[in-house]
């Protein structure tokens, strides 16, 4: 009888009820969650699609703007120009190699594309191919060309006089791969020499496209031109490939309802059947480049996803048993337990707890200020902001954050914590001034948070004295500039410069990257000193070097090499290239007029690593080519060969 009352006894009873509850509700949320899984399944699973789409799209619409470079690069180079502009003056064509084609090869080779022609701008003929002798002195209006866009391609060319890309194509220029063209006039100043043309395999697509990082089992990306034949390779169906499509139209032709969405411009998801006929998730937006109209589609097996949803919900239901199971067992024995034990102890130390931190903030050397969202008015300040503003509690309680930030008006603070207020961020860290009540100021660090305090919400910012680490800040980016920098012309001095080259030898040495070296001095500097001082001189000296300043490109490397000669380190730049840009820079300082001394001029010399010398004796090579433009009359560049 004393078992069976203890047992039934309601201090025990109720609590093992309210268990019982516990575990219906932990079972009726496993289940509803289970439910709404699916959904997010499906939605979290759109949103990849999406983040992959956007990630191939922009690696697509880099690697286009990098072939542009290339061809409107090459379109520059020194064999190009000179090769064309022979072609004009004898009316002949080029077969075979050129004297400049090994580095045409050297491009072919690194660059991936499989040919370079040129065009003649008047009669439409293939003057010179690196790679399809048979096709030199063909008209590509000719019918030979009938099944490629090269005709259209041409007249674009010429009526714009712009870089222009063709679609995918497969015809004579590539016959193993379909291949797309890029085409650009030739020009020398305002004479136009040829149409040059490169021819690169489509395959350099597919491998942006084939991808697979982060990929599901049954995901894939692909692409589909205007006429719905694919520009890339199919992973999941082989046989849909980018040569299939254009050997057999007919058959592998994709017209479903993502493409046919894609290419009319528009861009969104959903379940669709795919070209295999099967259930998928589809996440498709047109891709647009100059005259290429894709699709870029990526996609998910239905299927797949279901069995995902499947098996998290038989794991939620059957974590859920084992849940409750735990739960029932613990809550029992510590229900027992509770049930003897007084809540007073608890309070008493949660009590000590709290009077503890309130000591920690109050004496903290850190100022911590509390405030109203709305009057900013405030309600605490702890020690460290009485003793380093100088107010006192009463003062302080006055007072608004705007009276002690001599930087921030009403309208900016309003902005700086409308992000708090929005619950769009949960702190902000800024750095301002604090002034003290004697008038001083001083640099603070601020982390301002907004938090529920007894039953409202109220703006608690922990502000940090940072004076003296600014200071330091300060004082170590004033000595950088002192040891790197020439102290006239404030551009980098010979040590940085000595330093920055060991750097890029490194690379270039590692990589054979084309890397040049201009050095050039002021023509006839001594007779300037000598004739109107070293004031004038000096200013001539920064003058001249603010002209170089513009017309150099950001990864140049400038640096003063003493007294008046100087060096610029052209990376990934060939010798023609740089040697281009010191005459641009000649005449750019030839032009310039300086106050009371007029024109000054400079002579350059310019010079590039050697496969076979010393890295370092570039200088050297440089130096004699600067030597020899002052021996041709000044005023002058002159390269090392």
């Amino acid at each position: 009888m004393n078992v069976k009352k203890k047992f039934f006894n309601p201090k025990i009873i109720i609590p093992l009820a309210f268990l019982l509850l516990v575990n219906i509700t932990v079972g009726l949320t496993a289940y509803i969650y289970s439910d709404k899984n699916k959904q997010l399944s499906y939605t979290t699973a759109f949103h990849n699609l999406e983040a992959i789409n956007n990630i191939k799209e922009h690696k697509l619409k880099l690697f286009f703007q990098h072939r542009l470079k290339d061809i409107n690069t090459l379109a520059y180079e020194n064999g190009i120009l000179e090769t064309s502009q022979t072609l004009q003056e004898t009316s002949q064509y080029i077969q075979g190699d050129t004297k400049h084609s090994s580095y045409l090869s050297i491009f072919l080779s690194q660059y991936e594309y499989s040919d370079i022609l040129l065009l003649h701008p008047n009669n439409s003929k293939i003057i010179f191919s690196a790679v399809h002798n048979n096709l030199v002195g063909e008209k590509i209006d000719s019918k030979k060309f009938n099944s490629s866009n090269i005709t259209q391609l041409y007249k674009q060319v010429l009526d714009t006089n712009q870089t222009h890309i063709t679609d995918t194509e497969f015809s004579v220029f590539n016959t193993e791969t379909p291949y797309l063209l890029f085409a650009t006039p030739v020009r020398k100043k305002d004479k136009l020499l040829s149409i040059l043309v490169l021819v690169l395999p489509a395959s350099s697509i597919n491998e942006i496209i084939s991808f697979r990082h982060g990929m599901e089992k049954t995901a894939e990306s692909y692409l589909v031109g205007s006429d719905h034949l694919l520009r890339s390779n199919s992973y999941l169906d082989k046989t849909f490939n980018l040569k299939s499509s254009f050997l057999e139209p007919k058959k592998y032709k994709i017209e479903t309802k993502a493409v046919e969405e894609a290419l009319a411009d528009n861009s969104s998801y959903k379940i669709i059947q795919d070209y295999r006929n099967i259930n998928v998730l589809s996440v498709y937006k047109p891709f647009n480049f100059n005259a290429i109209h894709w699709a870029l589609i990526s996609e998910i097996d239905e299927k797949e996803l279901k069995q995902h949803y499947t098996n998290i919900r038989d794991n939620i239901i059957l974590w859920s048993i084992f849940i409750s199971f735990i739960i029932t067992v613990i809550g029992y024995l510590m229900i027992m337990k509770i049930l003897n034990i007084s809540v007073i102890a608890p309070l008493q130390k949660s009590y000590k707890r709290a009077k503890g931190f309130e000591e920690i903030i109050n004496n903290s050397l850190n100022e911590i200020y509390i405030f109203d969202p709305e009057t900013l008015q405030f309600s605490y300040v702890n020690r460290g902001a009485i003793e380093n503003c100088g107010y006192s509690h009463d003062e302080f309680l006055k007072m608004t954050p705007l009276d002690i930030k001599p930087e921030i008006d009403a309208e900016l603070f309003a902005q700086i914590i409308k992000p708090l207020l929005n619950k769009e961020l949960e702190q902000i860290f800024f750095e301002t001034k604090h002034l003290r009540k004697d008038g001083t100021v001083y640099d603070v660090e601020i982390q301002l948070q907004l938090m529920h305090i007894d039953n409202s919400d109220k703006f608690i910012a922990f502000i940090q004295d940072v004076t003296k680490r600014n200071t330091a800040i300060k004082e170590k980016e004033k000595f950088y500039n002192i040891a790197t920098h020439d102290y006239l012309t404030k551009i980098y001095n010979r040590q940085m410069f000595d330093d920055i080259y060991k750097r890029e030898l490194k690379s270039y040495i590692r990589y054979k990257t084309p890397m040049s070296l201009i050095m050039f001095d002021i023509d006839n500097f001594k007779k300037i000193n000598d004739e109107y001082g070293h004031d004038v001189g000096d200013r001539v000296l920064k003058e001249l070097v603010q002209v170089v300043e513009k017309n150099v490109r950001d990864s140049d490397i400038f640096a003063r090499w003493g007294g008046e000669e100087f060096v610029i380190l052209m990376k990934e730049t060939t010798i023609d290239v740089a040697y281009e840009k010191a005459d641009h820079i000649r005449q750019a300082i030839a032009n310039h007029t300086i106050e009371g001394v007029g024109h000054v001029t400079c002579s350059f010399g310019v010079a590039a690593p050697g496969d076979e010398e010393h890295p370092l004796a570039i200088f050297k090579n440089a130096d004699n080519a600067l030597y020899k433009a002052k021996e041709n009359g000044k005023n002058r560049v002159e390269k090392s060969f």
